[in-house]
């Protein structure tokens, strides 16, 4: 197999997340309920708070929106929301602004592998 033709790797572990809920299926899907309705506002908020600064935003946002990640083991979603959280007061506008765009991309993923968990 090339690297072309390769399966895209997955942005979450239900696996994980389904072990956390006791195997409960029913609640994961009221979670990823919950956060196709959540989250999304959150990344707006995040790419609207890199200019004009404003660090309060930065820092609430991220942590909230890593919270609603991590339910779900989306690892490079919680990574990317703890450096914007803990760089919010020093980093320089160019990295945020590259930070949340990555964020950007894969919470898009992230969101479409939710969805068809809602759907199953």
């Amino acid at each position: 197999m090339t690297a072309d033709s390769a399966e895209p790797r997955s942005t979450m572990n239900v696996e994980i997340a389904l072990r956390r809920l006791n195997g409960d299926h029913s609640l994961l899907v009221k979670m990823a309920e919950y956060f196709l309705e959540d989250a999304p506002p959150l990344v707006e908020k995040l790419r609207q708070a890199v200019h004009p600064r404003n660090n309060e935003s930065l820092i609430h946002d991220a942590h909230s929106l890593r919270g609603l990640a991590g339910t779900f083991e989306a690892t490079q979603v919680t990574k990317l929301t703890l450096e914007i959280e803990q760089g919010a007061a020093t980093l320089d506008e160019a990295r945020l602004r590259e930070l949340v765009a990555t964020l950007e991309s894969e919470f898009a993923r992230l969101m479409d592998e939710i969805q068809a968990l809602v759907k199953k």
